[in-house]
């Protein structure tokens, strides 16, 4: 078994806080991983994540440690990093561990100005009051190979006009071919009539549906207005399953937790912590 040298959750903590950045609006900053700086004394300091931006024309530098212990993180280690904090002449320290802190190192953060942030896996309980995951079963019907059978011209209309043949010439797009109201204004297309078939309950082979017209309804033939009372419709109907689910661990693999405030973030990664 390979031992754990702690660079695996050092690169880890370089994506959060690159992700964080980009987050709050911050460009052009380089998140730095393993550094070394000299502080005040001339020491050489090794620094796990380093990174500075400038805000209001002054430069602001940001030390962060980080530890992957099994256990809480003790005092002294808090301490050791606040002497490295100030021999830096650092804006701000931020210590991350994923097992959390002692108490001792709590109380030493809280009174000298370190942020602590727990950086782990996301457990169960961090999803509590919030939705971890949706489940959507889509059953989705689509008409298919649609044919006009039968178009009826209105009885009365068609013996005041003295009609005694109707031969119905279109050649075109459904989208283009119009049903008109008595004003002789468009009304709706060939394939706004289409979309109204009736899907739900049918056979998925063939099926008739008859569209009845109580309001005058007239199709354009020819230069010539024809009222009709109906027009019939042969379709299959195609049946299309799908099963969505949306998971939020698979992409929100990080939670952030500011151990001094409580608050919490859920991360997205590209790796798990």
């Amino acid at each position: 078994m390979s031992k754990n040298t702690g660079i695996e959750y050092e690169i880890l903590a370089k994506e959060v806080y690159e992700v964080i950045i980009e987050k709050e609006g911050f460009k052009n900053i380089e998140v730095l991983h393993n550094v070394k700086k000299e502080g005040f004394s001339k020491t050489n300091h090794q620094i796990d994540i380093y990174f500075e931006y400038t805000l209001a024309g002054a430069k602001h530098s940001v030390v962060i440690e980080c530890k992957d212990y099994k256990n809480k993180v003790p005092q002294e280690k808090l301490m050791a990093f606040y002497s490295k904090i100030t021999d830096l002449c650092a804006n701000k320290g931020i210590f991350v561990s994923k097992a959390g802190f002692q108490k001792g190192a709590i109380i030493f953060a809280k009174s000298h100005g370190i942020e602590l942030v727990e950086l782990r896996k996301p457990e169960e309980y961090d999803w509590e009051g919030l939705i971890k995951s949706i489940h959507i079963d889509l059953n989705m019907y689509n008409v298919r190979n649609v044919e006009v059978i039968d178009i009826k011209i209105d009885e009365n209309w068609r013996l005041e006009n003295n009609i005694k043949e109707f031969i119905l010439k279109y050649e075109g797009l459904n989208t283009e071919f119009y049903f008109y109201n008595k004003e002789k204004e468009k009304e709706f297309s060939l394939l706004d009539l289409t979309n109204k078939l009736p899907v739900i309950n049918l056979n998925l082979n063939e099926n008739i549906h008859t569209f009845t017209f109580e309001n005058e309804m007239y199709l354009l033939n020819l230069n010539q207005y024809i009222k009709i009372s109906s027009i019939t419709f042969r379709y299959n109907i195609a049946n299309n399953k799908m099963n969505i689910k949306l998971d939020a661990e698979e992409f929100l693999k990080a939670m952030k937790k500011n151990v001094i405030t409580g608050e919490k973030e859920f991360i997205k990664t590209k790796n798990e912590l």
